[in-house]
């Protein structure tokens, strides 16, 4: 989401259990994977553990909210994975701008006989181009360790391995040149150590998206959550810049999350007029709600269980955020 003083810039990451996928790299991305990250455990080198498996990270599009801490992060992801051995460089999906821009940002750190950091694809490439195959399988066919608790119950398995990504969708959204949304289809182990589907859309920045709609309606299997962004509630003035500014309102997420059929939507990526969009912003008490899904607004440092109890738990969880947040100080609100 933009940043302000009350938020940071945007980033999220796909974690089934080990952090393997980078959605967004907005600045402060790396301090932000840090701090959240590093909690789990008391290890010095438990960020690097994690950063040593990342696979892909995924850009939008080239606002630099979305890519200002893109040549960091690849840095630490390639440090990570050298320490650890992992010869797999990590694979950027992202507009030919941004993949320029990181091709002149690593070039003073690259040195002859290192290990390559990253391999560049564009989201065109990446879906339509033959060449590119090597690519797609490299992340289809990487591997994350089996989570302690299913490795218990599978004793005698010939593997404890499981590849965590099924399918990658780049679908072109309505917002600016090269302005890509994400159809992504995860295998998510389960304490028996057997495999779940997880189908997730993250939207990118964009009016509503029929491309986006249509993409997600032919998927085969159903839309666990729609990450879309819902930049202005939904008020005249906000209704009017979304339109100027191609982005969306609060309630035409809801009504595109309502139109695919997911289960449950994340509303993200506010403008930096809000210092804070609770629940009631979203869909006032006495409005009539027409998304018969769970919902909830993201904040920054979430950490959200791709289960479906975590997306049951959406509104609970956003309407905590909200009562928190309402007995801050004014002083500290910034804090919250």
């Amino acid at each position: 989401m933009p940043t302000s003083t009350y938020r940071a810039e945007n980033s999220s990451y796909t974690d089934a259990l080990a952090l393997s996928a980078i959605i967004e790299c907005g600045e402060g991305t790396l301090s932000s994977l840090s701090r959240h990250i590093q909690s789990f455990s008391n290890e010095p080198s438990y960020l690097d553990s994690q950063l040593s498996q990342v696979n892909f990270i995924w850009i939008s599009h080239a606002h630099l909210d979305h890519y200002g801490d893109l040549s960091s992060v690849v840095q630490a992801v390639a440090n990570a994975k050298r320490k650890v051995r992992n010869t797999r460089p990590v694979v950027v999906i992202a507009p030919p701008k941004v993949l320029k821009y990181l091709r002149v940002m690593l070039k003073p750190h690259s040195s002859k006989g290192q290990d390559r950091q990253y391999i560049g694809v564009t989201h065109r490439d990446f879906q339509m181009s033959p060449f590119a195959g090597h690519v797609r399988s490299m992340i289809y066919d990487g591997r994350l360790m089996m989570p302690s608790s299913s490795q218990l119950e599978n004793v005698g398995q010939a593997t404890n391995y499981y590849k965590p990504f099924a399918s990658l969708q780049n679908i072109e959204v309505e917002h600016c040149r090269d302005a890509y949304g994400l159809l992504l289809e995860l295998c998510i182990p389960t304490k028996s150590g057997a495999l779940d589907r997880f189908v997730l859309c993250f939207s990118g920045d964009t009016r509503p998206s029929a491309m986006l709609t249509k993409a997600c309606l032919m998927y085969t299997s159903s839309m666990q959550l729609l990450i879309h962004e819902g930049t202005f509630l939904d008020d005249p003035h906000g209704r009017q810049d979304a339109l100027r500014k191609r982005h969306s309102t609060v309630r035409e997420a809801l009504d595109v999350a309502a139109s695919i059929n997911a289960e449950a939507c994340m509303l993200t990526h506010f403008s930096q007029r809000y210092s804070h969009v609770s629940a009631n912003d979203v869909c006032p008490v006495d409005a009539n709600n027409s998304y018969p899904g769970n919902w909830g607004v993201a904040c920054d440092g979430m950490l959200l269980p791709l289960t479906k109890r975590g997306m049951a738990s959406l509104l609970q969880l956003t309407k905590c955020i909200d009562a928190i947040h309402s007995n801050c100080s004014q002083d500290d609100k910034h804090k919250c």
